[in-house]
């Protein structure tokens, strides 16, 4: 088969302001143009003690706290006094508010992200069960992907491949459910583990099956963010109450899943999402291999891959360029 890349790509190869003073040294109520002598003075600071408050005739740090009270309020800021606290502490208090809203939202992504690798992966895996069945008397055997999955002998060919037309259009809604940030940072990693694993394919020179196609598919909704479902052309099987009673569980526990993730990520700061095992190549040119598995089956995503093969060959190791 003809080399797409040789033709159409001939880059292969290469502050709050300070509180004014209220202790004037003088009593409240004075008259400041004529300073009493010191028998007056005398005089008044006993009637005053008489009328007012220690906290207020020997504490200028109330009077101070007052006038923050008056000043905060007039600002917007919740009321201080008892608690000591000034505008600027407040301020503070807000900041360090807003840092932990934002890394809590950072925590949600980062869970949401965790959630997309896993359907991602659950999605590969059964992909490579498939690929097991149909790939028998091929003259070698490939390598799987260190990712866990239920034990699938007891189930036919045909319900295999159900569960991976499933998991194709979860995996779909997944992407298309998740932040966009997300899917934005997740899907140039996922692009390329998907073209790694398509590239053992041409390794070990299987020949091209649906295995081929449905990997196409996957790459075609990481790129143009859905594809088409041979699912929804096949009758619409009756769904009772039997159906709905035995899917329960799956879509249960998918919430459950999703939320201890949330709850996990949340409580572990330092936790981040991580990439699926997924199978390499051992040859050079890994990229192009995949992408040349791939367009075969997707001729329409050629000029994706093109781009996507050149962009990633940058700063790819070299086994893999």
């Amino acid at each position: 088969m003809a080399d797409p890349w040789r033709t159409s790509n001939q880059a292969y190869g290469a502050n709050v302001p300070s509180n004014p003073k209220t202790n004037t040294g003088q009593p409240p109520n004075v008259d400041r143009a004529t300073k009493p002598t010191g028998a007056e003075w005398a005089k008044i600071m006993t009637e005053k003690g008489k009328n007012t408050s220690a906290a207020h005739t020997g504490n200028t740090s109330q009077q101070n706290m007052d006038w923050d009270d008056d000043k905060a309020a007039s600002r917007g800021y919740p009321h201080t006094s008892g608690g000591g606290n000034t505008p600027k502490a407040s301020s503070e208090s807000r900041y360090s508010g807003h840092h932990q809203r934002q890394d809590q939202i950072q925590r949600s992504l980062e869970a949401s992200k965790q959630m997309l690798f896993s359907v991602y992966g659950n999605l590969v895996a059964i992909v490579e069960e498939f690929e097991r069945r149909e790939d028998v008397g091929q003259k070698t055997k490939l390598p799987k992907s260190n990712i866990y999955m239920p034990d699938q002998t007891r189930k036919s060919d045909e319900d295999v491949q159900a569960v991976l037309e499933t998991q194709l259009i979860l995996f779909q809604q997944q992407a298309a459910a998740c932040p966009p940030g997300v899917m934005q940072t997740a899907r140039d990693d996922m692009k390329k583990k998907t073209l790694e694993w398509a590239a053992v394919r041409s390794e070990h020179k299987h020949d091209y099956t649906a295995a081929d196609s449905y990997i196409g598919q996957l790459y075609e909704i990481l790129s143009q963010g859905k594809t088409h479902h041979s699912f929804y052309d096949k009758p619409s099987p009756e769904i009772d109450a039997r159906t709905i009673q035995d899917n329960m569980p799956y879509i249960m526990s998918g919430k459950h899943d999703a939320a201890m993730l949330d709850k996990d990520f949340k409580q572990n700061g330092e936790k981040r999402a991580v990439m699926p095992d997924i199978r390499q190549a051992t040859l050079d040119h890994a990229y192009r291999r995949g992408a040349d598995r791939i367009v075969n089956m997707k001729p329409d995503l050629r000029t994706i891959l093109m781009a996507d093969v050149e962009r990633f060959e940058r700063d790819a190791p070299a086994n893999i360029r």
